[in-house]
């Protein structure tokens, strides 16, 4: 447009150029200067429906029947202009013509001139006769009128055109009412919004907030809301807008996506990005903050919750739709006064959240917003941070509540940003507990980042060290601090092991106990006293306060200690009498250390563990799989007797599918147990889908392993799908498709080659063979079919076999027909690698049939690219 500005404004004809059409005018006129009116009418329909087809139903053809075009003056006309560049035209395989304007310049123009500057025909007429069309041709039109074209004139013709329109497309089907008034609705908000506002009053409500909160997807498929945040952009109708949009987060008719996107950085902030203030976000807040205080509704909350996470993100974002291809554009905010100002506003409306179910998240949210990385916060970040809680100092009692380290934490944060600005801190500490500050300081101890206070649990008096010990195991519920907070809870207890060896086994005892959940294992502690008191003394204490069945893993690691030092015969049948509450406690890698001295006592074990197992933690008896000392042990402890062995397999599996990723244990007991094949085929005929083509891709690695019995296992597998019924839906993930090592390797051909030869008189088998193999990279494909072809010198997979990819990848702009061409080119090295002889011309005849059929795909395809450009 500038460089078409250029020349008028040069020459001093300011005049001329009144709006953008008239810079179109100026050249595009120029442009069609050799063309009677009559053919410029006629490139305005080809420029309006974008593509033509001359045959009869095609909407732009019928229209210029109507005009009184004959077909034969169309196609002089589109030779003419295709040989000027301004259309491309592409005749089917039928022969039937297709015309697609290309000058998207002189489109622009001449579909504004037909419609807003000449009136050669109506808008409105347009919208209604092309709404139900795929790519409703409309849709560009208004575009290339709004966004090209527009000026106040063009605008006014739209509104007026709009509004004809409507009365009837708002009672057609909903999706293509919702998708007019969705792109017209800055034309026709007072429709848009009274539209919108039926939509969710007849709409069911739900609690849609847990969805909401607990998403990450997005979606702008809701009509409401598109028109709600758009509108909301408006002046005029912003207040109206905010009503409706507060009205239908409040009743939950859409779905949590759709909400997600309204209130998260696609929607949250003003379509204007380039302005100074905040004026709409600010607004946004206070109406969902004022509806939640009148209604408590749980889907405000969460939208606010979610608007509130956008705007301190202080980043929006677009995403724009390009074909079949998105486009994101994020924006970073500059930090401003107002941008702090936002920022302190998001907490004044996350205020009336605090005293509600959202209240631990609220606060979480204010505190990390204030957090930093390391022992002092850069002047930078503490100079934004400080503008925003100077702004909110009166919030800080409703946030910071909790004598606790999390609130001490972010006391401390906040008086350093304040220090750092040269302010005086505003925060007191006198209402945390000494155990704050010392759970904080031995947390920080043990964490990463350096981060003041810090103490290690020697410089601590015993009573202080106690007393830690409460707050230090609130803190290991916290997610956040379960590191940090684990690892200090074991090096407190084992100073106080160190110190009161005689009374700290109870102390020990009392705070696992008593605490409000499972805090970790003190292994350190552990093994200083078991040497210091002796572990049975150890044991008998803790036992004595500690219910064995709450806290299994303590116990675990007590009888662990008495392995690794020799157990006696009462230990040792205290250890299996404890399977008998169900668990899993002790792996095959402990009891390697009982058995030298105690032969027979893995066997023993692992029966008695799969009589009582009824939990999910079998697989952990295994070990690793990829650990070959476990595969070892497994073999030499069970060869006598692997019943043991493989019914805690199976449980495993049910507990854990994946727990013998590559499937070592399988390999194991299949040399040692023969039943074994039946019992895996059973189990894994009762695997749902997602999980039985899973283990079924693993076992495909069985191809090329140089083991019999793992063939075996795989080939009953290939057997079984090729002669079910639907074994055509798994067959393919029984081959290594993906695998380029294996589809080279000796073995793998083989074992193919013999499971061909096997089925050569079965069509239906050979052509499962085929499909499985469908996907695998070209050279494989040729090879196997081939191969298959060539051992059939009957022909019976004639017909049958699949000789196409089951998938392909493409582009927008040249769709499958390059992966198409490659498919003609392999099916040619397949009829130059057959045998030659008259057994095979039927072959060859078949294969030239499948590629001409390649062909007709190619140019169909051809056709579709031609008319589906967006």
């Amino acid at each position: 447009m500038a460089i078409m500005a250029a020349s008028p404004i040069a020459d001093g004809n300011f005049e001329a150029i009144q709006e953008p059409y008239d810079l179109l005018n100026i050249y595009m006129n120029s442009a069609l200067a050799g063309y009677s009116s009559r053919e410029q009418r006629l490139a305005e329909n080809l420029a309006i429906y974008d593509c033509c087809d001359l045959i009869e139903g095609d909407p732009c053809y019928e229209e210029l029947l109507g005009l009184g075009y004959d077909d034969a003056e169309i196609r002089d006309f589109a030779s003419r202009l295709n040989d000027q560049e301004i259309v491309t035209i592409l005749t089917s395989a039928d022969g039937v013509l297709a015309i697609r304007m290309e000058e998207q310049n002189l489109r622009d123009f001449l579909i504004c001139r037909h419609f807003a500057k000449e009136g050669n025909g109506s808008f409105a007429d347009f919208i209604l006769h092309t709404a139900e069309m795929p790519n409703a041709p409309y849709l560009k039109a208004a575009k290339s009128m709004a966004e090209v074209c527009g000026s106040a004139s063009v605008y006014d013709y739209l509104r007026r055109e709009c509004e004809k329109a409507w009365d009837e497309i708002k009672n057609r089907d909903a999706r293509i009412a919702d998708q007019f008034i969705v792109t017209f609705n800055q034309f026709l908000p007072i429709q848009a919004l009274a539209f919108a506002s039926n939509r969710i009053e007849n709409a069911d409500c739900a609690d849609v907030s847990e969805e909401i909160l607990g998403m990450n997807s997005t979606s702008d498929g809701s009509m409401p809301l598109q028109i709600s945040v758009s509108l909301m952009n408006s002046s005029e109708y912003s207040q109206t807008a905010s009503e409706l949009f507060v009205k239908c987060v409040e009743r939950g008719t859409e779905r949590a996506a759709e909400y997600n996107w309204a209130c998260g950085p696609d929607g949250a902030f003003a379509y204007d990005l380039d302005r100074t203030g905040f004026d709409l976000e600010n607004s946004k807040l206070d109406a969902l903050a004022q509806k939640y205080q009148q209604s408590h509704s749980r889907n405000v909350a969460a939208c606010l919750i979610v608007l509130t996470s956008s705007y301190l993100s202080s980043r929006a974002q677009r995403v724009c739709q390009n074909g079949i291809t998105y486009t994101y554009n994020t924006l970073t905010f500059n930090f401003t006064s107002e941008l702090a100002e936002l920022h302190a506003h998001c907490f004044r409306a996350l205020s009336v959240l605090v005293e509600t179910e959202f209240s631990r998240q609220v606060k979480s949210t204010f505190r990390q917003h204030f957090s930093f990385y390391g022992k002092e916060p850069e002047a930078e970040y503490a100079e934004n941070m400080y503008s925003v809680l100077s702004r909110i100092e009166e919030l800080f009692p409703k946030y910071i509540t909790e004598d606790s380290t999390i609130d001490l934490l972010c006391s401390l944060s906040i008086n350093q940003i304040y220090e750092t600005c040269a302010q005086n801190p505003p925060l007191s500490l006198d209402g945390f507990r000494q155990s704050a500050f010392d759970a904080l300081g031995l947390e920080n101890s043990e964490s990463l980042v350096e981060k003041e206070p810090r103490i290690s649990a020697e410089e601590l008096p015993l009573e202080r060290l106690t007393e830690a010990l409460g707050m230090l195991a609130e803190d290991y519920e916290i997610s956040d601090k379960e590191w940090e907070s684990g690892r200090a809870i074991g090096k407190v207890l084992l100073e106080i092991a160190k110190r009161t060896p005689d009374t700290a086994s109870s102390i020990i005892a009392r705070n696992i106990a008593s605490s409000p959940s499972t805090i970790p294992v003190p292994y350190e502690a552990l093994d200083h006293l078991a040497e210091t008191i002796g572990r049975k003394v150890l044991r008998n204490e803790l036992g004595a306060v500690i219910d064995v069945s709450d806290h299994p893993a303590l116990f675990d690691y007590l009888d662990l200690l008495a392995i690794k030092n020799g157990p006696d015969k009462e230990e040792l049948d205290e250890i299996l009498a404890r399977l008998d509450d169900g668990r899993t406690h002790l792996c095959l890698e402990d009891l390697e250390i009982v058995e030298p001295k105690h032969p027979g006592y893995i066997l023993k074990y692992a029966s008695w563990l799969s009589e009582h197992i009824h939990n999910d933690g079998v697989w952990r008896f295994f070990g690793n799989c990829g650990d070959e000392k476990r595969v070892s042990a497994l073999d030499s402890y069970f060869e006598s007797n692997p019943s043991p062995a493989v019914n805690l397999y199976f449980l495993a599996l049910e507990g854990y599918p994946t727990f013998d990723y590559s499937l070592a244990f399988l390999r194991c007991l299949l040399r040692l147990d023969s039943s074994m094949i039946d019992r895996f085929l059973e189990y894994v005929a009762n695997l749902d889908y997602r999980q039985r083509h899973d283990l079924l891709r693993r076992i495909s690695s069985f191809w090329t392993v140089q083991d019999d019995h793992a063939w075996n296992l795989l080939k009953a597998m290939i057997d079984e799908a090729l002669s079910e019924p639907l074994g055509r839906l798994e067959i393919a993930v029984l081959f290594p498709v993906h695998d380029a090592n294996a589809l080279s390797s000796d073995i793998f051909w083989e074992r193919l080659e013999y499971t061909i030869r096997e089925r050569i008189a079965d069509a239906n088998s050979l052509d499962r063979i085929s499909w499985a193999l469908s996907d695998c990279n070209d050279e494989t494909r040729i090879r196997a079919i081939t191969l298959i072809l060539t051992l059939d010198k009957d022909g019976i997979s004639i017909n049958h076999l699949d000789l196409r990819r089951s998938s392909m990848s493409g582009s927008p702009e040249k769709g499958f027909i390059p992966a198409k061409l490659k498919e003609i080119e392999a099916i040619d090295s397949i009829a130059a690698q057959l045998p030659a002889g008259v057994a095979y011309l039927k072959h060859r005849e078949w294969l030239s049939k499948v590629k001409s059929s390649i062909e007709g795909d190619i140019e169909d395809e051809k056709w579709g690219l031609f008319h589906d450009r967006q």
